[in-house]
């Protein structure tokens, strides 16, 4: 029972780091997106 119980403890790491949420990488997709317009927009802004 004991060892039941560990295995469902450890199941959500082993999960995470099998099987990739394809939220966490939309959102990481649109952070990077952000940034690099925000990086653009800075730079279109200095250089006028």
């Amino acid at each position: 029972m004991a060892r039941f119980s560990n295995d469902q403890e450890f199941a959500p790491y082993i999960k995470d780091e099998w099987q990739v949420d394809p939220y966490d990488l939309i959102r990481k997709m649109v952070a990077l997106i952000v940034a690099l317009l925000a990086l653009l927009v800075y730079l279109a802004i200095r250089t006028d």
